[in-house]
């Protein structure tokens, strides 16, 4: 008994391994040097930044843009849209210059494009999951509520690269939270065209 019971568990792993074989040569064509190709590990549910919860989202929307922030090797913040940036004794008003950059349609990306997107990130009929994560701008929560109107957020373009940001509170982690993807800028006049499809 023992030698059949052997024999039939070597027959099983040989009836295995020959499943696992390759019965012919499998040709791999090789992409050309325009292609990328890159799991993702799941269908995006969104490529709206204020609507995105999915680390499948993600993977696609930082390859296509970028936050004030961005980060090296070791997950540091460095400059990401902000090629430099200042901030007040206080730690309460940080002030981020926007290196030249374009939306894919050619318009240019604007200080307005990230004070847009966090007004919209705030917008109570949204109702974007990630809407507290930038709460601790100033007025950020009572916007969120519907207590504020939207232009009470505590962040300004002063120029079309020069924005300015209010916090409630110093927060010296801000530049980490800068690199989430709730944050990035969005087109306001392609958003306004389609809406959040």
């Amino acid at each position: 008994r023992a030698a059949l019971a052997g024999g039939a568990a070597l027959a099983g792993i040989g009836g295995y391994a020959a499943l696992r074989r390759p019965s012919a040569t499998v040709h791999h064509t090789i992409p050309d040097a325009r292609t990328l190709r890159r799991g993702n590990g799941a269908e995006p549910q969104t490529l709206d930044p204020s609507l995105s919860v999915g680390v499948q989202d993600d993977y696609i929307m930082a390859d296509l843009m970028m936050g004030l922030t961005t980060e090296d090797v070791r997950a540091r913040p460095i400059p990401g849209m902000a090629t430099h940036w200042t901030t007040s004794s206080d730690g309460l008003v940080w002030t981020f210059h926007l290196r030249q950059a374009q939306w894919s349609d050619g318009e240019p990306v604007t200080a307005e494009d990230f004070v847009f997107a966090w007004r919209r990130l705030l917008d109570p009929v949204l109702a974007a999951p990630y809407a507290y994560f930038i709460y601790l701008f100033k007025n950020a929560a009572p916007i969120n509520a519907g207590k504020m109107p939207p232009t009470a957020l505590g962040a300004r373009a002063l120029n079309a690269r020069t924005l300015e940001v209010t916090l409630e509170h110093p927060a010296p982690y801000i530049l980490q939270m800068l690199m989430h993807g709730s944050t990035y800028p969005q087109p306001r006049h392609v958003v306004m065209a389609k809406g959040k499809d």
